[in-house]
């Protein structure tokens, strides 16, 4: 008689008894601005959302403790774009002047 129920499908011997669950906990998907460098050293898509809210706090990003995680990222962008685009002004009329 052929054998219709694998036993093994039950063998839930468990490697780590008494552990609250096996996952890893909730993860976000990843966005657009993920690999963008942060003052801590790290990327955004490393942080987890309050570690986030915290170092746009400091960097004085409005509404950091309550937008979301996209929009707080976008007007991230959006502040070091101005901080580029300044800079680079600057020295294009640097260099101009130097030019006269």
């Amino acid at each position: 008689m052929p054998e219709i129920i694998n036993t093994k499908l039950f063998d839930h011997t468990d490697t780590n008894p008494g552990a609250p669950s096996k996952n890893s906990g909730p993860t976000w998907a990843r966005g657009l601005h993920d690999d963008l460098a942060l003052p801590n050293g790290s990327v955004v898509g490393q942080v987890d959302n309050e570690t986030l809210r915290r170092i746009f706090a400091d960097l004085g990003i409005p509404d950091a403790w309550t937008l979301g995680r996209d929009r707080l990222v976008e007007r991230y962008v959006r502040m070091l774009k101005k901080i580029f685009d300044d800079a680079g002004n600057a020295a294009v009329e640097a260099w101009m002047a130097e030019r006269k």
